[in-house]
């Protein structure tokens, strides 16, 4: 493939993008040895290693190049077999393994929180549009419309890290719409187990209770206006568990996804937090800390554990069960198409197909970090992931890196870094591609 027809590639991915995303701005192409002629250097570097467990690496840097561009022959001769002196043919010398086509760049658009900004770049970092530009606050992307139409996002006052709003704005921008105020102290939003629905919660004028954000169409449901927050979807995704105060204490509280009358689990004037859902022997349950019956010092919370229903409210230590329920489970991100999950361990952020079970490679630069900063974050069709760390560097910075996904590579990911130098990127969401 010559520069121009890869350019001319790179052009028509960028008009697919603008189909999309109608009144995208599709940058211009730099003649080879610019930045897309660089680009295409990155791009020839996704080529295979050979062998069974061979599998694709970003280039280290753009101007890094291994073997022969894709698709063209070496340039050395095909080895044959020659004939000796005495007249028996020569071993055949070993032939490389043949190049793998590298896999097609990724469908959909990158949001990023981009120095503050909510912007929409390729997956190459090329920026398409900037959706948000305000001095007084920070702007990050929290997902995107499963049409990719729209992106919801939040809004933090740079004076107000407590409370955020947030908005949906559509992807070829414009005016945004809000949603309503989460405080994320005290509970971020949570997705549905099927990754279709968002819920928050908080006491702000603008959002005195549960709200559920229907992803597939854009839709808002309030469930309740009791200024609940900390939403816990069931495993099912039928009920929502949160916390609500009556003046007094925090209670735990449930309520049907679809919407109902939200009922109080096991009420005292005390305070309790939500802690998971379980399932034992077919029966749902909640495990929550309390300061109830203690004399409510800071340490003195205690892990108890109820039925749905209200009933069998016991101390965990005096329930027989396992006494790991009190422990959250590691956070876990799937891919759209569930071959693979990134999840939070006390080492790092692991990728992979059961990172629990060690199935897993380090994602490098997040030793130490959580999902919430990472913010891992999958290509539809499951063959690239991007996520966020801090550049090592004389002024650290939040960057957005790339990796390429192998099933069979046993080798360490070696991330591509997208965030140009003098931004600071974070909060990444790809756009997702509709079916």
């Amino acid at each position: 493939m010559t520069d121009n027809e890869f350019d001319r590639t790179i052009t028509e991915r960028l008009r697919a993008y603008e189909s999309r995303v109608s009144g995208a701005s599709v940058p211009e192409l730099e003649p080879a040895g610019g930045r897309r002629g660089a680009s295409r250097l990155a791009w020839m570097g996704l080529v295979a290693a050979g062998g069974a467990a061979a599998g694709f690496a970003l280039a280290l840097a753009l101007n890094a190049r291994i073997g022969p561009p894709v698709g063209q022959p070496s340039s050395s001769p095909t080895p044959s077999a020659q004939a000796t002196e005495s007249g028996a043919p020569s071993p055949m010398p070993t032939q490389p393994a043949e190049p793998t086509s590298p896999p097609a760049a990724p469908a959909g658009l990158l949001a990023v929180s981009r120095d503050g900004d909510v912007h929409l770049i390729t997956w190459e970092g090329d920026s398409v549009r900037q959706l948000t530009d305000d001095p007084d606050s920070g702007e990050a992307p929290v997902a995107w419309l499963l049409d990719g139409s729209a992106l919801v996002y939040a809004v933090t006052a740079n004076d107000n890290p407590y409370s955020s709003t947030l908005r949906v704005v559509a992807a070829v921008g414009g005016e945004p719409t809000d949603l309503g105020v989460v405080h994320p102290v005290y509970g971020a939003p949570a997705w549905s187990p099927d990754g279709t629905r968002i819920a928050f919660g908080g006491d702000g004028a603008e959002s005195s209770g549960i709200k559920v954000l229907d992803l597939s169409d854009g839709s808002l449901a309030t469930l309740t206006e009791d200024g609940g927050t900390s939403p816990l979807w069931s495993p099912d995704g039928s009920l929502i568990a949160y916390t609500a105060s009556d003046g007094l204490g925090h209670d735990i509280h449930l309520v049907q996804a679809d919407g109902g009358e939200p009922e109080v689990l096991a009420p005292h004037p005390s305070t309790d937090q939500l802690v998971r859902w379980v399932e034992i022997d077919g029966e749902l349950k909640l495990v929550f800390e309390s300061w109830r019956d203690t004399d409510e010092t800071k340490f003195a919370a205690r892990p108890w554990v109820v039925n749905v229903d209200g009933t069998e409210l016991q101390l965990l230590s005096e329930s027989g069960l396992d006494m790991d329920l009190a422990n959250h489970e590691p956070l876990s991100v799937p891919s759209r198409d569930g071959a693979w999950v990134a999840t939070a361990l006390a080492t790092g952020v692991f990728v992979g197909q059961d990172p629990v079970a060690g199935d897993a490679r380090l994602l490098p630069g997040t030793q130490g970090w959580d999902l919430a900063s990472v913010s891992p974050t999958f290509s539809a069709d499951g063959t690239f992931m991007a996520y966020a760390h801090v550049a090592d560097g004389e002024e650290p910075r939040y960057v957005v890196a790339i990796v390429v996904l192998t099933p069979d590579d046993p080798e360490p990911l070696e991330p591509e870094i997208i965030t140009p130098e003098g931004s600071s990127d974070s909060a990444p969401a790809w756009q997702p591609v509709a079916e």
